[in-house]
């Protein structure tokens, strides 16, 4: 839980009750994009795998489709 008011909600496809949304505020948006590079550099250290981020760029993403919930939009977090 953040304080202040979801700016977004990131829309995940779930495993067990289908689609959930996440939360976004603007004081939680470093924390999911700091969390998402801390689990790569992880993934990287613990397994040797580091040839996915020997190019140019890592662009992690959803659907870019916003879809209008009450006064938020839902969005797909994107790191980059």
């Amino acid at each position: 839980m953040w304080k202040g008011v979801p700016v977004y909600f990131a829309k995940t496809s779930g495993t067990t009750s289908g689609t959930k949304y996440i939360p976004i505020t603007k004081d939680s948006i470093g924390n999911h994009i700091n969390s998402a590079r801390n689990a790569l550099l992880c993934y990287m250290a613990e397994t040797g795998n580091h040839q996915f981020a020997d190019g140019k760029m890592i662009f992690l993403s959803g659907s870019p489709e916003l879809e209008r919930v009450g006064e938020s939009l839902p969005e797909d977090l994107v790191v980059s």
